[in-house]
């Protein structure tokens, strides 16, 4: 049996490497608290600054029990976002699509 605890660790260093292979060398793990808008899994500076980053590395997957428990998290100042994947599977990001389309419209305006 996986201990959790490093399971969870463990998905999370995941994501940090891919964060710094993406170039954000300055991610890393937060340390844990609980459960404000201040306990992010993940820092990666600059992105969250905007984004409240969670990961989930899990076979069950409760992706509307996350998202709600991450947006509680995120207060009115972050933009909720879930990162996850069942083992041996690609990672995955589920944010609101109302924070999504804000952030597509952001990056490419509707045409005139």
């Amino acid at each position: 049996m996986t201990n959790s605890r490093n399971k969870g660790k463990n998905a999370e260093l995941e994501v940090v490497q891919i964060f710094k292979n993406a170039g954000y060398e300055k991610s890393h793990r937060a340390q844990q608290f609980k459960g404000t808008k201040d306990s992010a899994d993940i820092i990666v500076p600059h992105i969250g600054d905007v984004y409240q980053l969670e990961v989930k590395r899990r076979e069950q997957v409760r992706v509307d029990e996350w998202l709600k428990k991450t947006d509680e998290e995120a207060g009115e100042e972050k933009i909720p976002v879930v990162i996850h994947r069942r083992n041996g599977e690609p990672w995955k990001v589920t944010m609101m699509f109302s924070d999504w389309i804000s952030d597509v419209k952001g990056l490419y305006p509707p045409a005139e």
